[in-house]
């Protein structure tokens, strides 16, 4: 029996340190109980050491670094050097950014690099000394207190801690000591039932129920695949909390059906002999459902008969003694071979069309004689139900009179009403003439109404309970999902429409038209932390009468909005001068360039109509804070910050108002609007000189000018006239001045005069 003793290394760590053993580590203190053979006597009174044994091997290069699973011992490497080492201390260890409460409960973690992390071996304190294992679903932690400041740090595969943050998670809006539910006040963790509908339990973060599903509404195809309806046992049973299941099931309806004493099975034909020859009857659902045994006959012999149609007869054939036929006669010889096809007499009533219209009405398309177009008469139907009745002049009968009396065209219809439903009926029809005592008149027909049709009143309202519940749900987005609907259900239903609006809101916004063979649909673009109230509805075939309508509406509250850029801008003023004013920001989660691009300072004096801006780009690592100078003494400002996130928004920090000392206000060593981090470049007044460049360039063209002006006047030129040579005309006195000689010397003497003259 063992006992490691007390290790001020360990204590020093953390109050839950642990002590290495062979393969195994033990919480310290802690008491051991290790077996030992008995040949082994040295082993009787052994004291187990912390650290491993380290071998210092005859290399002059070894180094004894921190063991990373242990703070307490060291491992010593030979024949590497720093750079080796730092290799292995270089690993990427995640780094806490933020921790943003999600809900009462739940905290999510920020870390620097944005990575999908499948799991986080978290650790959380409420005073930073004592760190327990936290409870984490991806990325979140879960199960925490309402109203509680936690801090967390992530352990990393090799041991290591990350940076501490901290998150306070908000109280409860309800009162923590009990849950109120429909009216009624329950203690946390109590059990109670919502009536049958679901089993809730009050928590610390509110009432969570589950709905209620009966075991004996599963399985029953198996139990019995032929049964249609289901009884509970005992019979009667009402489902009442807490009993809101019976103990077990039996079928009550199975589809069989008792016919006229006899019990016949779902889906089985009832014999002829008990159904007779008017119907052919089966059992259905538990219902006997019957239909007409024989066709419609033909009013005309078909064409396929073997004998003439003169010799063709209505019987009934060899073994069947419900259904007529069309027959030959016994006299009649049949042409082999060759189809007879029937042949009318033209002083005889041709019927085109006999038919059945419901189960009182029958309609028949005849033609007269052409020879009878144009005079009086009337047309008379007479019909028996009664078969053994051979006697036309005996059966009942209906009277058609065309206008006037008068047989206008060859083809007549008529509509006989007033039978009975399901009733096989003989009909002849004769055309009486008012001036004639020729009647024409058809063959008997034979005709069956149709059944009568049982027409039920529907509701406008019918009632459903479509399950609407929630799948999944966000702070933006919610799924819901609902029952899949039966097939008589569907046949009110055109579409599905999801109306929703906040709790105190008036309006209901709808989504589009859902098919109604959908049965889940995700709303979007909902307000994060806030209550909807949402419901079903179907929407009915147009010139529909009947609707469904569910009664219940449901309730759900979205989470809050898990934003890494929720941060709240807090400005600060510390120093104040006559031209000058520090100031100071907070609240931007490091580090700063991830969330913001720029900030932008925005400052106007009192009386100001125009607002002054300074503008710094964030950096990483850059203190937060600047100075604004420019400012005039003893004057009134409003500051405040602005921050262009880098998600495309902005954030507006708080207002400051200050009032800067009173001071010299001097242009050469402040120029308002500029930080004191932006070198200040004095811009250069090129005004004056230009004004003077200008006046001097136009002195120098007004003085060149007058020189022009005056050296045109000083110099003139000596003008002759020049006249054509065609035009001159020869003299004598003039010959001598045409010689070149005396031309040349005419010149000097001119020149030498004006010479003279000016002197």
């Amino acid at each position: 029996f063992y006992y490691l003793p007390e290790n001020t290394c360990c204590l020093a760590s953390t109050a839950t340190a642990w002590c290495p053993l062979s393969s195994s580590f033990l919480r310290f203190p802690h008491f051991f109980l290790r077996f030992l053979p008995r040949t082994d006597s040295s082993l009787s009174h052994q004291r187990f050491t912390r650290c491993p044994q380290q071998n210092r091997t005859s290399s002059d290069r070894c180094l004894s670094v921190a063991d990373p699973k242990d703070s307490c011992c060291s491992i010593l490497y030979c024949d590497v050097n720093g750079d080796d080492l730092a290799l292995e201390d270089d690993v990427e260890r995640p780094k806490l950014v933020s921790a943003i409460p999600a809900n009462v409960s739940t905290v999510q973690l920020n870390f620097e690099k944005i990575s999908v992390i499948d799991k986080v071996n978290a650790e959380q304190s409420l005073d930073q000394m004592t760190w327990t294992r936290a409870t984490t679903v991806g990325q979140a932690v879960v199960g925490l207190d309402p109203g509680m400041t936690y801090y967390f740090r992530v352990v990393s595969d090799d041991g290591v801690p990350s940076n501490v943050v901290s998150a306070t998670l908000p109280n409860l809006k309800n009162n923590t000591a009990f849950c109120e539910f429909k009216g009624k006040k329950y203690d946390i963790g109590e059990e109670f039932h919502d009536n049958c509908t679901a089993y809730c339990v009050c928590s610390s973060t509110g009432v969570e129920c589950a709905s209620i599903d009966c075991p004996t509404d599963f399985g029953l195809d198996v139990l019995d695949p032929t049964c249609l309806e289901w009884e509970p046992v005992p019979k009667g049973f009402t489902p009442n909390s807490p009993n809101c299941c019976p103990q077990s099931v039996i079928c009550k309806n199975n589809g069989s059906c008792i016919y006229k004493g006899l019990l016949f099975e779902n889906w089985q034909d009832i014999p002829d002999k008990l159904s007779g020859c008017e119907e052919k009857c089966y059992c259905s659902s538990g219902n006997v459902t019957c239909r007409p045994r024989c066709h419609q006959i033909s009013v005309i012999p078909p064409a396929d008969l073997p004998c003439p149609a003169k010799n063709a007869m209505i019987g009934h054939p060899l073994g069947d003694e419900c259904c007529p036929t069309w027959m030959c006669s016994e006299d009649a010889t049949p042409h082999p071979g060759i189809n007879i096809h029937q042949s009318n007499d033209l002083n005889d009533i041709v019927v085109h069309h006999l038919e059945a219209v419901d189960d009182g009405t029958v309609r028949l398309i005849f033609s007269v004689p052409p020879l009878l177009v144009g005079l009086h008469g009337r047309v008379e139907l007479r019909y028996t139900s009664d078969r053994n009745n051979n006697d036309p002049s005996t059966w009942e009968q209906q009277v058609l009179a065309p206008p006037d009396d008068m047989i206008a065209t060859p083809e007549l219809e008529f509509e006989l009403k007033g039978l009975q439903p399901l009733t096989e009926y003989k009909i002849k029809i004769t055309v009486v003439m008012r001036d004639l005592d020729n009647s024409p008149s058809s063959r008997v027909l034979f005709v069956r109404t149709l059944p009568s049709v049982q027409l039920t009143t529907l509701p406008p309202i019918i009632p459903v309970e479509p399950l609407l519940r929630i799948s999944k749900l966000n702070s933006t987005w919610a799924t819901l999902e609902w029952r899949k609907f039966t097939d008589s259900e569907l046949q009110f239903i055109d579409g599905v429409q999801l109306r929703y609006k906040e709790i105190d809101g008036k309006v209901y916004q709808a989504t589009p038209l859902i098919h109604r063979a959908v049965t889940s649909y995700t709303i979007e673009d909902l307000k994060p932390d806030s209550q909807y109230e949402i419901g079903i509805f179907f929407i009915p075939f147009p010139e529909q009468n009947t609707e469904l309508q569910a009664q219940k509406t449901l309730l759900l509250n979205t989470s809050i909005e898990n934003d890494p850029y929720k941060f709240e801008l807090m400005l600060d003023i510390h120093t104040i001068k006559s031209t000058s004013v520090e100031l100071t920001w907070s609240g931007v989660p490091y580090p700063e360039d991830k969330y913001v691009n720029i900030f932008r300072a925005i400052y106007q004096y009192e009386g100001g109509r125009e607002d002054m801006n300074s503008f710094k780009v964030a950096k990483r690592d850059s203190p937060a804070g600047t100075l604004i100078i420019g400012l005039k003494p003893d004057t009134r400002y409003r500051l405040w910050l602005e921050a262009y996130l880098t998600n495309g928004r902005t954030k507006k920090s708080n207002v400051k108002d200050f009032t800067t000392k009173i001071g010299v206000y001097s242009t050469n060593e402040v120029q308002e609007g500029k930080l004191e981090g932006t070198p200040i470049h004095k811009e250069n007044d090129y005004y004056g000189p230009l004004v003077g460049v200008s006046i001097l360039a136009a002195a120098t063209t007004l003085a060149c000018v007058a020189l022009l002006v005056i050296i045109t006047k000083k110099h003139g030129h000596n003008k002759a006239p020049i006249t054509a040579a065609v035009q001159r005309k020869t003299a004598p006195h003039t010959a001598a001045y045409d010689n070149p000689s005396y031309k040349a010397e005419m010149q000097h003497e001119t020149m030498d005069k004006a010479k003279m003259v000016k002197d």
